[in-house]
């Protein structure tokens, strides 16, 4: 198995994160974030940067070892910023990860 990255996209004008996400190869996540198109609010955001000629920053929050489950990393990083952020994140993880099971 490969590590996990539990990771932020900020936006380069406040530096603060918009959208919180994991992937395992976050070059190729970040290439897909910058195609997105505006059939959602994060989709809007990576529009309206694209169009001010920005791109978001991407940082890693935390590296997952194949061993351990990203879930719950996923569900604080998303709660911690949804307390002081506008994050763009669609789906509550909590709800998610909890119908899933």
């Amino acid at each position: 198995m490969t590590q996990l990255y539990i990771y932020a996209l900020l936006d380069p004008r406040t530096m603060r994160p918009r959208y919180i996400g994991k992937t395992y190869c976050l070059a190729q996540r970040f290439c897909q974030h910058m195609k997105a198109n505006r059939r959602s609010r994060k989709g809007n955001w990576l529009a309206d940067l694209r169009e001010l000629g920005l791109k978001p920053l991407m940082t890693v929050l935390e590296e997952i070892p194949p061993e351990k489950s990203w879930e719950e990393a996923e569900i604080r990083w998303i709660a911690h910023y949804r307390l002081t952020d506008d994050l763009l994140n669609e789906k509550d993880p909590i709800v998610a990860h909890a119908s899933a099971s």
